[in-house]
């Protein structure tokens, strides 16, 4: 069952909340310790109505994802990136949703041999392949897209291992590396979708995004009974 308190669609906007360090890394090390103890076999997971198995140290579909799965739109036959990919969900996603082709990337490589898996489960294998890549490293230059979306760590504190890096971007390497690349691989007409949290780096990512050229529409936010609100955001270009 969702703990969701609240749903709105862009009626609130990205705005950081003030909590505790100490309180966040509490709560983030704890997932960390689940990520890294789940069986060797996997446990089986429904996310979004996306039946998945998660392997160990691979980041645990979660509240984040929501938002963006609301708002992503596809149309039939497009091409998806899939940024952080994890288990693959929101990749899979997309192309139970109508996508031709889904590329997913992973800095983790678990999580790549794991997103292939789901994508063998939910039988969408055929127009779905995963690589190992620090954000666009594995992408050939002049390939382009339809449609990108990143699920990308949202704390920027020193992450010491693929697990931590789930969530934590040491200095921001991946955000920094997706917003300053990201419009070399989007179609004229394409679209991007990212996630933010109110808790996280929201200051620092908004700077990166207008340095490079972005603005950050807000198009969905959910905020579960712990206080959390999460973001789906689009990016668009800063008219010049």
């Amino acid at each position: 069952m969702r703990d969701w308190t609240n749903s709105r669609a862009s009626s609130e906007q990205l705005v950081r909340r003030k909590v505790p360090k100490h309180e966040l890394v509490h709560r983030q090390t704890r997932m960390f310790e689940k990520f890294r103890s789940v069986p060797e076999k996997g446990t089986g997971i429904e996310h979004y109505n996306v039946p998945l198995i998660v392997r160990r140290n691979v980041f645990w579909p979660c509240d984040d994802s929501i938002p963006l799965l609301e708002s992503v739109h596809i149309r039939a036959g497009e091409s998806v990136l899939d940024v952080g990919t994890g288990t693959g969900v929101i990749g899979i996603f997309c192309a139970l949703k109508g996508a031709g082709a889904v590329s997913a990337v992973d800095w983790n490589p678990d999580a790549i041999s794991n997103a292939k898996e789901n994508a063998a489960r939910n039988k969408v294998d055929a127009i779905f392949d995963a690589h190992h890549s620090d954000v666009f490293e594995a992408i050939e230059s002049n390939e382009k897209f339809d449609v990108i979306v990143a699920n990308l760590p949202m704390m920027n504190m020193k992450a010491r291992d693929v697990v931590e890096s789930s969530i934590w971007d040491t200095d921001l390497h991946a955000n920094e590396a997706f917003l300053s690349r990201v419009g070399q691989f989007v179609k004229p007409d394409g679209r991007i979708y990212m996630t933010q949290a109110d808790f996280a780096a929201v200051d620092e990512v908004r700077s990166l995004a207008k340095e490079y050229g972005w603005e950050l529409k807000t198009l969905r936010s959910r905020q579960t009974s712990a206080g959390d609100t999460f973001f789906a955001l689009q990016l668009k270009r800063i008219s010049a």
